[in-house]
């Protein structure tokens, strides 16, 4: 009987030394969030994946980033993916404001919350939008824009614009920038072309000064853009008659600045996008409220500062 008492009581401890062994084991269920990124082959999106990834680190958070490589298709598979992973929270950099729409809810109607940055969606169910103000942006490119030509052309120039047309932020970029200059001087707009990447920009502003010989500024609504038009301008030798401003920053666009070549550019700031991300889709895994909309701040980056933003 003493033995059969004895064996029960073994039993019992190393049944429970087990239990705890499991518990201890697994522990904690760890936080997961998913990304779906515009595109991971730029510049201005490896920092807000930098930022991303330095809060997830600090809070011990695993993050998945996955690149819609700027595909409505891939990124709307991307969102569904995460679904059936049942992660627990999503994070948006969208590709276009109304097509993913749909899987997104899906998303938030399973329990997910979703996280939209840097491209707004037109849904009311995401906890929150992060970003810049597209259209101010464009509205502070304008104003300085303004006092350069009321300064250096008595207030009259001829511009030219090379832009991502089909990106509903660009567009709201140059609406902020024409608006501002049409109010606030005579300066004429004289052509508006594609400039989607280097590339094609350098491409659209060569086209624009053959058929402008007269062009006083270019304006660029995104870094691709901006580089591609000072490309050009430098090919035409027109550096010192040809004054260029432009939208985000690079190492690139810091250096031109530095050299004079570019008069200024509207900056965003990635990294904190990316952190301010992160940080938000904590909260709303913690069920708090967030506001309807972050805003991110820029800055306006001229010879006085530029060094704050070379790498």
């Amino acid at each position: 009987m003493k033995k059969k008492w004895m064996m029960a009581l073994v039993i019992l401890i190393l049944g429970t030394m087990v239990f705890a062994a499991g518990a201890q084991e697994t522990g904690p269920k760890k936080i997961v969030i998913g990304t779906t990124v515009y595109t991971t082959q730029h510049e201005f999106y490896a920092d807000v994946i930098s930022g991303m990834k330095a809060v997830a680190e600090r809070e011990g958070v695993e993050l998945i980033v996955t690149d819609a490589n700027s595909s409505v298709t891939t990124q709307n598979n991307q969102i569904e993916d995460f679904q059936m992973q049942k992660v627990d929270a999503i994070i948006t950099y969208g590709v276009d404001p109304m097509a993913i729409v749909a899987s997104v809810e899906a998303a938030i109607d399973a329990g997910i919350p979703v996280i939209t940055c840097d491209m707004k969606l037109v849904s009311d169910k995401v906890a929150t939008f992060i970003g810049s103000d597209n259209y101010m942006l464009g509205s502070q490119a304008g104003e300085f824009a303004v006092e350069y030509i009321n300064k250096n052309y008595g207030g009259k120039a001829n511009i030219g614009v090379v832009s991502w047309l089909a990106s509903v932020a660009q567009q709201e970029r140059l609406k902020g920038f024409q608006d501002v200059v049409n109010k606030n001087s005579n300066a004429k707009f004289v052509a508006v072309q594609e400039g989607d990447g280097r590339s094609q920009a350098m491409a659209s502003a060569e086209n624009i000064m053959q058929a402008n010989p007269n062009l006083n500024m270019f304006y660029g609504t995104n870094e691709g853009s901006t580089i591609g038009i000072l490309s050009a301008v430098e090919s035409a030798g027109k550096l010192n008659d040809i004054a260029i401003v432009g939208i985000d920053i690079s190492n690139d666009a810091a250096r031109a600045i530095k050299e004079g070549t570019l008069i200024a550019t509207i900056a965003q700031q990635p990294v904190l996008l990316g952190e301010y991300a992160v940080e938000a889709a904590l909260k709303a895994i913690a069920g708090e409220k967030l506001d309807e909309r972050i805003v991110v701040p820029v800055k306006t980056v001229t010879k006085d500062n530029v060094d704050d933003f070379l790498k």
